[in-house]
């Protein structure tokens, strides 16, 4: 279809009022939605069948050691990004 025919192409629809919205096309960027509840939530049901399979395999103690592991990695990971909030505070930068 070359340019003129999708040109009165456009025109008919609006003229003709048959759907305005088809026909505009103002490449509208839209903002990323939000995952951050999705990946939460996803985050707690893998590590739950992780460490309900991991106790199935070799028991209770192992699965309660690598949940201990994973919150001692989450605690220390909030740590990690307040001393990166501080350096940045210094450097005159906010995060």
């Amino acid at each position: 279809m070359t340019r003129e025919r999708a040109d009165r192409a456009v025109c008919r629809i609006i003229v003709d009022g048959e759907n305005p919205e088809a026909a505009v096309d103002d490449h509208n960027i839209g903002t990323a939605p939000n995952y951050k509840n999705a990946c939460i939530v996803m985050f707690g049901v893998n590590i739950t069948w992780i460490l309900v399979a991991i106790w199935a395999i070799w028991g209770l103690i192992a699965a309660m050691l690598l949940g201990l592991g994973v919150n001692h990695l989450i605690e220390r990971g909030k740590v990690w990004a307040a001393q990166r909030q501080a350096a940045s505070i210094r450097r005159g930068k906010q995060i």
